[in-house]
């Protein structure tokens, strides 16, 4: 039995011990001296006997500990609310009325968030009550930072159905990131490709990248995908179903 685990669990073993009856000094603050020992005794007796204590305590820890971090998190969403759901400049798909709103940290360089598009596609498509907002957050190199100024651009200059089929081009594509493979994502996505390469240099394609990671900063955000859903953040990739339940427990916290 480790130190930190003894201590971890200390309260609850020294509660049970003082329960047993060892003597107790005079001031009634601390045990007598003498007994000390035998106290220490009992308390090793007592976990070489129940161990499962132990794991029980640890549980009970670990649950506080995941408690009190969706607490925090509930506070900082609620109190970056405006940033979140409704900054201005990010794609909002699905239906811009629905009830939940499922807000997505991206990058298309990541394997996950790659993972997560079908799941994510599949979702909206078949919950007519979800908006979707897409945070273009490249975290992972000068390509990932590329083919996001490339998604913002297209929204900029061409319009939101444009930017849909030139985001899921770019989710989809894992070839190298050059000119000649930006204009082929282009035309795949039937997107104007000179419109867009001129768009990319506008210093407003930076300033939403850059108040993108403000803003993940704040949320204490480091990885892709990272998903809010009504007041949970939900770091990481996680299976259509699970999304789906995430969904529904935010649709009756509304309700």
């Amino acid at each position: 039995m480790t130190t930190t685990l003894l201590q971890m669990a200390r309260p609850v073993l020294l509660g049970l011990a003082l329960i047993a009856g060892p003597a107790i000094s005079a001031s009634g603050d601390e045990l007598d001296l003498s007994n000390r020992a035998a106290l220490q005794a009992e308390i090793r007796a007592y976990i070489l006997e129940n161990p499962e204590i132990i794991r029980e305590a640890l549980i009970l820890l670990e649950q506080q500990r995941m408690a009190d971090e969706a607490k925090e998190e509930g506070t900082l969403v609620a109190n970056l609310s405006g940033a979140i759901f409704e900054d201005g400049f990010s794609y909002v798909g699905g239906n811009p009325e629905g009830s939940v709103t499922v807000v997505e940290f991206q990058d298309y360089r990541c394997g996950y968030c790659k993972r997560a598009h079908g799941a994510v596609q599949e979702l909206i498509n078949t919950d007519d009550d979800i908006r979707l907002i897409v945070k273009e957050f490249p975290i992972l190199g000068e390509d990932s930072v590329t083919l996001s100024r490339m998604a913002i651009a297209t929204l900029i200059a061409e319009g939101p159905e444009e930017y849909k089929r030139m985001s899921d081009a770019l989710m989809t594509y894992s070839g190298p990131v050059n000119d000649a493979a930006l204009k082929r994502i282009a035309r795949s996505a039937d997107v104007d490709f000179e419109a867009v390469m001129a768009a990319m240099d506008d210093p407003e394609v930076q300033r939403r990248i850059g108040t993108t990671h403000g803003l993940a900063r704040e949320l204490k955000i480091s990885g892709t995908p990272t998903f809010i859903i009504g007041d949970k953040v939900v770091r990481g990739y996680i299976p259509l179903d699970d999304m789906r339940e995430v969904v529904r427990i935010a649709r009756k916290a509304k309700n």
